[in-house]
């Protein structure tokens, strides 16, 4: 029987080379993301997966629908990988209300929800692994904007810490990624060039990640490999969180 791995945010950058990781590592990876992701996506990245689910992480019925079709399937829950996230540039002054509920909605709750959908499934089988993808603005403070980003990364971690001490003894691990800055279509979108090199300069390495690098790591977390790892926070940030 295959192992099966639920990734969310299947087709961003990090997302679609997590998935892509996963199925080379022996997963049946079912990819999750909102309908107008999946349908903009290009060829490439809809074939980093088994499966294309349509999903909203923020909201519970999507996650029941998604997580009943993949045990309807393949009557288990291997991994799960919490990848999808929104953020903006406001400042704790300029944020509004409702850029402050969509950022927590999609970066915070869905983490929630996707840990509260599979963890009693985890629980029953007495195995699994969880691995939430935070971010270094939940740990530092960047440049004072994504100031409702920030929120809901720092969450993330401590979510996580408290859902590994839970489940760890029904033998379900959960566990964070913290990225830095990454190269992905959203870096590509957002950051101008002197963003970029604010973030290059201040990285020891002296660049940002590889989508791929950061899917190492999540795969690590998710496999064998780290069997008595879990409520840990694995940093994939060039050193920047060093500094």
């Amino acid at each position: 029987m295959n192992a099966t791995a639920i990734v969310t945010g299947g087709c961003g950058g990090i997302g679609a080379a997590t998935a892509s990781r996963l199925a080379a590592d022996g997963f049946t990876v079912y990819s999750t993301d909102l309908a107008g992701a999946i349908e903009a996506a290009t060829e490439a990245v809809l074939a980093t997966a088994h499966h294309r689910l349509v999903h909203d992480v923020a909201d519970e019925d999507s996650w029941a629908d998604v997580v009943g079709h993949v045990l309807s399937i393949e009557g288990r829950v291997d991994v799960l990988v919490n990848n999808a996230g929104v953020g903006n540039m406001a400042t704790a002054v300029d944020e509004m209300v409702a850029g402050w509920h969509r950022v927590i909605g999609i970066t915070q709750m869905g983490v929630w929800l996707g840990m509260r959908a599979v963890g009693p499934i985890m629980v029953e089988q007495r195995a699994g692994s969880i691995v939430n993808v935070a971010s270094i603005f939940g740990s530092s403070g960047g440049k004072g904007d994504m100031f409702a980003y920030h929120a809901a990364k720092g969450a993330v971690l401590s979510m996580t810490k408290s859902a590994a001490v839970l489940w760890g003894p029904d033998q379900v691990r959960v566990n964070t990624v913290q990225p830095g800055f990454v190269q992905t279509p959203s870096l590509e979108r957002n950051a101008d060039a002197a963003r970029v090199e604010w973030m290059t300069t201040n990285a020891p390495l002296g660049r940002v990640a590889t989508a791929a690098e950061v899917a190492n790591a999540i795969a690590f977390l998710a496999g064998r490999e780290s069997g008595f790892i879990t409520g840990a926070d694995l940093v994939v940030d060039g050193g920047w969180l060093a500094r």
